[in-house]
Parts: C-alpha cells; sequence; structure tokens
C-alpha cells in the first residue's frame, strides 16, 4: 500500500512537471506572435499579410526598413459564441523575430488609442492557453489584494508583483498568492479584533479620567462652598462630591476588568461592551445615591470634622451619618480595592509567565501606571494603621497627586506599544510569505 501511495506521487510529480514543460515549450513558440483584436472581416482585411504589411508600420510609426518581410504567417480565430463582447475575430501574426515582436508591441502601447475605420483595435501579446488561464486567475487574485488594501500589480506574462510597506514580492503560483491572502485575512481579522479591544481600553481610560477630574473639582469647590453654610448648596456638593467618589471607584473596578479582559482576549476573542460598561460606571453610583436622597434627604449636609491640637472646627459638604459613608465609601472601595488587588497579581503573574523581556525600569513605571488606574495607591489612605498615619498620608498626597501624570504617560505608552506591536505583526506576516514563495 506505502509502495503504491508513493509511485503514485511520483507520477502526479512528474505529470506535473511535465505539464510545466509543455507550457514552457508552447509559450516559447508563441513568443513572437502578436494578437490584434478589433480589425474587421471586410474586403480590405481579406489577404491578412499584404493588408498587414502595408497597415502595420503606418499605423504604429515604425520605419518601414525595420520591418522588411517581417510577417511569416497570419490567421484569424472566429470569435467565442459564449462571449458576446467580441464584436470581431481575432487575428493572430506570426512575426519573423520576437525583437520585431517587441517593437511593435511597444509601438501599440506608446500610442494612446490604435484606430482602423474609427474602431478601436487592440495588440496584445500571444500566450498560451495555460498562461492565459493562470493570468486571469492571477488578475482576479489581484482584485482580492486591492481590496485587502495591499498594493499589487499584474506583470507579464503571469507574475502578480505585491509591495507592503516598502517590501516587493513576487509570486508565480496563484496558490501562493491565495496561502499569503488566507494569512493576510486571517491577521486583519485578529488585528481589527485587537484594535476593538485597545479602542475600547482607550474609552474606559477616557471615562476614568472624567470621573477622576469631577471629583478633584467637587472636592476643591466643598470647602469654600461649605463656608456659606447654606443647607440646599451644601447638599448640592456633598452629592456631587459623593457620586463623583462613587463614580470614579466604580470606574477603577472596570479598568481592573477591562484590564482582565484585555489579557484574556487574546486566548478567547472576547471583548466587552462599552455601552453597557458606561452603564454601570455612571448609573451604578447614581442609583446609590438616588436611593440615598429618597431614603433619608438628611444624609447629606454639613460635616464637622475636629482639628487636632486646635479648639476649632474645619467644615466640609459631605455624608453625616457614619452607617453610610461606611458602607457606600469603605465597604464599596474595600470591594473594588480587593477584586482589583486579586486582577494585578494574576497580570503581573501572567506577565512573568509569557516571559516578557523589559528592564527593571518599564517594568517599575508599568506596574506603578497598572496600580493607579486599578485605585491600589488609595488603599493606603482606607488602611491606614495609627502608628504609620502621618508617613501614609504623605505617600498617599505624593502618589495620587500625580495621578494625572500616571494617565498620560500610560496612555503615551500604550499608543506607542499598539503602534510597534501593529508594525511588527504586519513585518512579519509580508516577510513569512515572501519565505515561502523564495
Amino acid at each position: 500500500m506505502a509502495h503504491c501511495l508513493d509511485f503514485s506521487k511520483a507520477v502526479a510529480k512528474e505529470n506535473k512537471l511535465l505539464r510545466h514543460r509543455i507550457e514552457h515549450l508552447d509559450n516559447l513558440s508563441r513568443a513572437s506572435n502578436i494578437r490584434i483584436l478589433g480589425l474587421p472581416d471586410d474586403e480590405e482585411t481579406k489577404n491578412l499579410v499584404p493588408f498587414l504589411l502595408d497597415w502595420l508600420p503606418k499605423t504604429l510609426h515604425v520605419e518601414k526598413n525595420k520591418l522588411q518581410d517581417f510577417i511569416v504567417r497570419a490567421y484569424r480565430i472566429p470569435p467565442s459564441k459564449t462571449n458576446k463582447n467580441l464584436y470581431s475575430s481575432t487575428t493572430v501574426v506570426k512575426l519573423s523575430s520576437e525583437n520585431i515582436c517587441d517593437l511593435l508591441l511597444r509601438s501599440a502601447r506608446k500610442l494612446t488609442t490604435v484606430l482602423y475605420k474609427d474602431r478601436k483595435v487592440f495588440f496584445y501579446p500571444d500566450l498560451g492557453v495555460e498562461m492565459q488561464k493562470k493570468r486571469k486567475i492571477l488578475f482576479e487574485l489581484k482584485q482580492k489584494c486591492q481590496d485587502l488594501n495591499i498594493k499589487a500589480n499584474l506583470l507579464y506574462p503571469a507574475k502578480l508583483r505585491v509591495e507592503i510597506q516598502d517590501n516587493i514580492y513576487l509570486f508565480w503560483d496563484p496558490l501562493d498568492v491565495e496561502k499569503f491572502l488566507a494569512g493576510k485575512r486571517s491577521m486583519t481579522i485578529s488585528e481589527e479584533k485587537n484594535r476593538a479591544v485597545k479602542h475600547n481600553t482607550v474609552k474606559i481610560l477616557a471615562h476614568f479620567t472624567v470621573a477622576l477630574l469631577a471629583l478633584n473639582l467637587s472636592f476643591l469647590l466643598d470647602a469654600p462652598l461649605a463656608s456659606y453654610q447654606v443647607d440646599g448648596l451644601c447638599k448640592t456638593i456633598a452629592v456631587a462630591l459623593h457620586f463623583s467618589l462613587l463614580s470614579t471607584m466604580t470606574w477603577m473596578g472596570i479598568n481592573g476588568f477591562a484590564l482582565f479582559m484585555q489579557i484574556y482576549v487574546s486566548f478567547k476573542g472576547y471583548e466587552p461592551s462599552v455601552r453597557l460598561l458606561s452603564l454601570i460606571g455612571w448609573g451604578v453610583p447614581a442609583l446609590v445615591v438616588i436611593l440615598i436622597l429618597i431614603a433619608k434627604r438628611d444624609t447629606y449636609g454639613i460635616y464637622s470634622i475636629k482639628i487636632t491640637g486646635a479648639d476649632n472646627m474645619a467644615f466640609m459638604c459631605w455624608i453625616t451619618d457614619s452607617v453610610v459613608r461606611n458602607v457606600t465609601n469603605v465597604g464599596y472601595f474595600g470591594l473594588i480595592f480587593t477584586l482589583n488587588l486579586i486582577v494585578f497579581v494574576w497580570a503581573i503573574v501572567k506577565a512573568t509567565a509569557c516571559n516578557q523581556k523589559c528592564s527593571n525600569g518599564k517594568a517599575v513605571c508599568g506596574f506603578l501606571g497598572f496600580s493607579s488606574l486599578l485605585g491600589l495607591t488609595w488603599g493606603l489612605a482606607f488602611a491606614s494603621v495609627r502608628a504609620w498615619l502621618v508617613p501614609q498620608l504623605y505617600i498617599f498626597t505624593i502618589l495620587n497627586s500625580i495621578h494625572g501624570l500616571y494617565l498620560v504617560v500610560w496612555y503615551s505608552a500604550f499608543r506607542r506599544n499598539q503602534s510597534a506591536r501593529r508594525d511588527s505583526q504586519c513585518s512579519y506576516q509580508s516577510s513569512k510569505a515572501g519565505q515561502e514563495k523564495r
């Protein structure tokens, strides 16, 4: 059985080689031929050889001394009955040499239009049947390349020239082009998925930045407005401060979820809906604040803070109920902090398992950026130890004062890494296709 399979493979290989040789010999026999499409079959063109000997030099502006007895023979091929676009037969002209054939074809190409009795006449090289089929297939593949925004040109007699990022590749076999396009399509689909996920990450980062900006603005306006001792105004700024705080913590949790999905998506191909995440990020804090106002309107108001070592009090517009304050702030952040810490540790383990090569400085910057996005630096304020309270508050203030700087650096690094990865993927796919062909 194995002997039969080996024999059949050898026969198939030999047949393929013979077909290529026959095709090559066929093309060599046609090397000095030209095809003329558009010449009508009338009385003037009835005697083809004398007519062409006189008409071709005049029409193509070629000196007659270069074309002495240049036609060996000429004959007509009737138009195909199935192709109604052919309004006349094809004239095949056998020339005396390949140099004369090249001269006539170059002269025809230099002219914008060749006419005979106000009808367009076209000149083509005479190709074998198999070569014409291959050329037709390559032309269709050229259209597919252009659909994928790949620059491609069909060369004589049947070669496809593909250009990607200043790299040029030549394909003779349509099967090689099909493999190349299949790999390009899969890479394009993968790029679209990754682009969608990364575009969602940028949107989530924008929402988080807005929530953080609202929190800082409302906190800065809180103390000055509280000094006016106006109940309605104080409740309004307290509601705004609480809503922005809950929104910031919610978007911290969503950042952790996005980090998890960004790693998870490379294996499963799933991406979250930004609309759903936006509804959660802004809707849940709004719902909590509305329920508190419905249950107890006096929850928001002027909150007094005793200053250590001083007789006076500080005032701010905030939550006056300690239970609500501990549940909605400390408890909620504790949940977000725990989940994000788990995701953060899991991401570090994944990065270590993938053996990513980076310097210690880059690793530290990356971890600080992720920790700020996930709100891990806030844990210093919520998990305070009285013996280390002052150092913790200093560290908390320093880290979170440059929170905006972390966001800018992380966003810039994200964009640069995204561009570099896209370029490397395209270069790898292009070089792989060229190596397979060569």
